[in-house]
C-alpha cells in the first residue's frame, strides 16, 4: 500500500482501506477457489480494473483485451503448488 500512496499521495487518506482491499485480494484472489495460483476470473479482473480506474492509480484500458490466463504455466512446480504455501488468514 504504500507504493501506491508514493505513486499518489492522495490514496494516503484512504490507505485503511486499501490494506483491506489487499488483504481481501489475498485470500480472495491470489488463492481463488480452483486453487490454481495467479488465475482469476474474468468478473475478479474487471471489478479490480474498475476500482484501479476510478482511483486514478491506472489509465483506463481496454481490461478484455489485457485479461489472460494464457501465460500461467499450471504445470510449472512451483506454480502449481504455489497455493498450498501460501498463508491467507481463511
Amino acid at each position: 500500500m504504500d507504493v501506491m500512496v508514493d505513486a499518489k499521495p492522495s490514496l494516503a487518506q484512504s490507505r485503511k482501506m486499501g490494506v483491506f482491499k489487499i488483504k481481501y485480494t489475498t485470500n480472495n484472489l491470489v488463492t481463488g477457489d480452483n486453487g490454481r495460483w495467479g488465475w482469476q476470473r474474468p468478473k475478479s479482473w474487471n471489478t479490480v480494473s474498475k476500482a484501479l480506474f476510478r482511483t486514478g492509480v491506472v489509465p483506463k484500458t481496454g481490461v478484455r483485451a489485457a485479461w489472460t490466463n494464457d501465460f500461467l504455466d499450471t504445470k510449472y512446480e512451483y506454480i502449481e503448488s504455489y497455493e498450498g504455501h501460501v498463508e491467507s488468514g481463511r
